[in-house]
């Protein structure tokens, strides 16, 4: 057994129910990272993460500034989501919820007016 198969996280399994009810998992798209020198005036980016939005940082100042930082630099992270925006994305999972839901009314009307 090798280290990487000893730390990998297992899959999360989901049961048909589950399946139809969820559907797919959505997954949202991470934000753009950007890094500004205001020296040099220049924009970075976009980077998927601040990690290496940190490494475009330090590949410039190590290139244009010897090393040092310059004064006015600034890395920018992404807007934080709306509450809009997570249940967007949850929106396939409340539609089939919304169908299971009629299917179960109108059975039980049915038998109900047997």
């Amino acid at each position: 057994m090798t280290a990487s198969s000893r730390t990998a996280r297992p899959q999360a399994r989901r049961g048909p129910l589950a399946r139809l009810l969820l559907g797919k998992p959505v997954v949202i798209p991470p934000g753009a990272y950007r890094y500004r020198c205001g020296v040099c005036r220049t924009t970075f980016g976009p980077a998927a993460s601040h990690a290496a939005v940190v490494a475009l940082r330090t590949g410039h100042r190590a290139d244009k500034h010897g090393g040092g930082a310059p004064d006015s630099e600034e890395i920018t992270s992404p807007a934080p989501l709306s509450p809009f925006t997570v249940l967007g994305a949850y929106r396939p999972m409340f539609e089939r919820v919304l169908v299971a839901v009629g299917i179960v009314a109108f059975l039980i009307l049915l038998i109900a007016s047997w």
